[in-house]
């Protein structure tokens, strides 16, 4: 008995057909190690440093020169400009002092502002309901 050009000698013994794709129904080759055409070493190596240093080089890029990139021009207030805060008993007084005598000119210089408004504006007329 002969199967796919065989003769099969004792017990029968049935070998497969080469497998066939749903489409084509040509017989596929099996697919061994060697006879697939890969990239090669090189290629897997420079994929491996591309993996490996974008993600290096961009931190490095962005990273670096990070005070002269992200900063605002006289964003602080120079020394001379801040208020300087009092440190010992004699500059508190002194300051406290200075507010207090800020104070007293404004209020002077208010009272003195209600009193020309009243020499300037006439007296309101009376009416003759007043008893």
């Amino acid at each position: 008995m002969e199967l796919h050009g065989r003769r099969a000698a004792g017990p029968r013994i049935l070998l497969r057909k080469p497998a066939t794709s749903y489409l084509s129904r040509r017989p596929q080759k099996e697919l061994d190690v060697d006879t697939v055409a890969m990239g090669g070493l090189n290629l897997e190596v420079f994929k491996f440093g591309m993996y490996v240093m974008f993600p290096i080089g961009i931190m490095y890029y962005f990273g670096t020169n990070l005070d002269n990139r992200f900063s605002v021009h006289d964003f602080w207030p120079r020394p001379e400009e801040c208020n300087k805060v009092p440190r010992d008993r004699e500059e508190v007084k002194a300051e406290y002092e200075r507010i207090v005598a800020r104070q007293r000119f404004r209020q002077a210089q208010m009272l003195e502002e209600e009193r020309q408004r009243a020499r300037l504006q006439p007296a309101p007329p009376s009416s003759g309901n007043e008893s």
